[in-house]
């Protein structure tokens, strides 16, 4: 991730309608695991940013924390969390069967070799340990962001599910979200891309400057977040985003 862009999303990651019901989503889905596990598990959030669900885990679970980056770890111990390194995703300095959960939100895209990562992943959980996964959706969508943000890829949820299922996951909830405003999505990605052919050398700014504090960012974060209680009983056949929760079946 561009520093710029890290820089960013610290200053606006508990007012961003993206940023704040993203997490919102995911702390639901570990909190219900963790409360079906029975006590407080040691999870790792592996590619954990600026560290804000990080702070969130820390109400239900023992969250350790790995990153690429030596400020996002020099930053969150600076927030109190003691247990982060920095690392890559595919070469993780813990010991195998580890942890009972690893969640890795919007790390995938990021790196060279995504299988070596699911297949690190699935070494560190403990046997019936569960993987919690994020990932942009539709290569059609990629644009000036994605360069930004430097990803290597987006997925379909065929592609994703095929590479969980070789990595010897089971896969027990895979999704599509952010559905109600993927119109929205896919317009703003192709005035981008037309404003991209009629001025080519035009520096892009992020998406997140798109929609600042204010009664439109407001708007948005409610849609978005209508969608994370039908999440719970179902699936959305398409979005801006894919979800995924697998589990660990070997010893």
């Amino acid at each position: 991730m561009e520093e710029e862009l890290y820089s960013e999303l610290r200053s606006i990651e508990h007012v961003h309608w993206w940023l704040v019901v993203r997490r919102r989503l995911f702390i639901r889905f570990l909190r219900q695991a963790a409360a079906r596990i029975g006590h407080s598990p040691l999870v790792l959030d592996c590619g954990f940013g600026t560290g804000a669900l990080m702070c969130d885990l820390r109400e239900f679970a023992r969250p350790v924390g790995a990153d690429m980056s030596r400020q996002a770890a020099v930053d969150c111990r600076t927030l109190g969390h003691g247990y982060v390194v920095q690392a890559m995703a595919e070469r993780l300095p813990f010991l195998r069967s580890t942890f009972e959960m690893v969640c890795a939100f919007d790390v995938l895209e990021h790196l060279e070799d995504d299988a070596a990562a699911l297949d690190q992943w699935y070494d560190l959980l403990k046997p019936g340990g569960h993987l919690f996964l994020s990932v942009p959706a539709y290569k059609c969508l990629w644009d000036a962001q994605d360069e930004l943000a430097n990803h290597k890829r987006r997925y379909t949820l065929f592609e994703l599910r095929r590479k969980l299922a070789k990595a010897n996951f089971r896969i027990s909830k895979a999704t599509y979200f952010n559905t109600a405003l993927f119109p929205m999505v896919v317009l703003v990605r192709l005035f981008k891309k037309i404003r991209y052919l009629l001025a080519p050398g035009r520096v892009e700014r992020s998406d997140f400057s798109f929609t600042p504090p204010g009664r439109v960012n407001d708007l948005l974060l409610r849609i978005f977040a209508s969608e994370i209680s039908y999440l719970e009983r179902s699936n959305f056949p398409f979005g801006g985003s894919i979800f995924c929760i697998a589990t660990r079946t070997g010893n």
